[in-house]
């Protein structure tokens, strides 16, 4: 008997239904809202009804009297929260509120405060940075929208738009929404842009602030419907105006990479502060963001310098070419760099010498050029003849002296020049034994 009083039961409740006791009911709490999508259609409702009121316009007792009784009258979720309200506000972010607004919600105030503060700013931004795509009546309704930054926004700024509204000396988020919500142009011209960003993509969500305006202009009874229709009708032109400007943003991105893959032949480039190093090939790296424009930067991949120059001096001096006694020291004028071609190599056969800060000028005797790495034998021949007899004359003092000068020690210095512009000035006199 009763297995079949439990089995009639059973069959009595349809599924999905929940059985519940009179003792209990089962009804579930709501969860504390702390976003705008938490919210129902009635929260929005019965928060829009005291966000409409502006009570820093008209601060008479009754007003203020109003607006307590309807914060009195809002459910426990749409309240503050002691608890809460205890939590820092760089772990849960809380409006800043002034009394008389601080028994509401305020993790709820300052979400939607942040998402009007956001569509009246950078939404916005890209229409203003090309107004040659934007007609004159949305750019008026532009101008209109950008005023309300003039709430948070301090008049001796520079960012402080033009026709700002007052700022709002107590800084509550609260009132800065109830005299964005007491102003019907207002509200429009938002309906007008949160409408035109709705369908820009197919995949795009609608923004979340639209049903809090849609409740703030359902507030003004009769003429909410011609508020309806005038945004409805001009966010057709105002998303038009958005498409052009995304259009015209894309082009502008396009057109300056593609300027920042070209290089011009005709662009002179040396290092700094030496202007005989001269640029032969460059290599793109990256790009510099500077300004309005977009310049890259280049790279020296081989640069050409005196040295090679140099070398190749020498190297086309007649061999045994003696200098002329007597001949004062001069320097040595070099020519200008020749530009190398592409894909021509350094010549290895040439010695290459570090420069030093002050000038110098050195001589080289091209029948005697052997490789720097090589082991030069000791006691190397010199040019000038010496005597097998252990008596010095004073010619062999002389090149002994010579031999043990300076140029032993591996040091160089100003060689004479003749008059036919060649000089001698061996390896093996640079290498000899110290």
């Amino acid at each position: 008997m009763p297995s079949s009083l439990g089995k009639q039961v059973e069959d009595e409740i349809k599924p999905g239904q929940t059985f519940s006791s009179p003792l209990r009911r089962n009804t579930p709490r709501p969860r504390y809202p702390i976003r705008l999508d938490d919210l129902s259609r009635d929260d929005i409702h019965a928060l829009t009804k005291i966000l409409h009121i502006d009570n820093t316009s008209a601060a008479a007792p009754s007003v203020d009297n109003r607006i307590q009784k309807l914060i009195d009258a809002l459910p426990a979720h749409l309240r503050s929260s002691f608890l809460l309200r205890l939590v820092p506000n760089s772990i849960l972010c809380h409006a800043a509120v002034c009394p008389l607004h601080n028994g509401m919600n305020r993790h709820i105030i300052h979400h939607v405060w942040m998402l009007i503060k956001r569509e009246v700013t950078f939404h916005l931004d890209i229409m203003y940075a090309y107004p040659h795509v934007v007609g004159l009546e949305e750019k008026a309704i532009l101008r209109n929208l950008r005023a309300v930054s003039g709430m948070w926004t301090p008049s001796s700024s520079e960012d402080s738009p033009l026709g700002a509204w007052d700022f709002q000396t107590n800084r509550c988020e609260a009132c800065m929404l109830a005299r964005i919500g007491a102003r019907p142009t207002i509200l429009r011209n938002m309906r007008i842009v949160l409408l035109s960003r709705s369908q820009m993509r197919k995949a795009m969500r609608a923004p979340s602030l639209i049903p809090w305006v849609d409740a703030w202009i359902a507030q003004y009874g009769e003429l909410s419907t011609e508020m309806f229709f005038r945004s409805g009708e001009k966010a057709f032109a105002m998303k038009r105006a958005m498409n052009a400007a995304v259009l015209a943003r894309y082009e502008e991105r396009k057109l300056r990479r593609k300027k920042d893959n070209t290089f011009s032949v005709d662009d002179v480039a040396y290092v700094d502060g030496a202007s005989h190093m001269k640029m032969t090939r460059v290599v793109k790296q990256g790009n510099n963001m500077g300004g309005d424009m977009c310049f890259p930067d280049w790279q020296f991949e081989t640069l050409e310098d005196e040295i090679d120059s140099i070398v190749e001096l020498y190297a086309s001096l007649p061999s045994g070419s003696e200098p002329a006694s007597g001949q004062p020291s001069m320097p040595l004028q070099h020519e200008s760099p020749s530009p190398r071609k592409d894909g021509q190599d350094r010549q290895s056969s040439g010695p290459h010498i570090n420069l030093v800060e002050k000038p110098w000028d050195v001589c080289l005797d091209t029948t005697h050029i052997d490789p720097p790495q090589q082991k030069v034998p000791k006691r190397a021949s010199l040019d000038i003849p010496r005597s097998s007899s252990r008596s010095s004359t004073a010619a062999e003092r002389e090149s002994k002296n010579d031999f043990t000068s300076e140029y032993s020690q591996g040091s160089w210095e100003t060689a004479s020049i003749s008059s036919d512009g060649t000089s001698r000035t061996t390896w093996t006199s640079c290498y000899g034994d110290k």
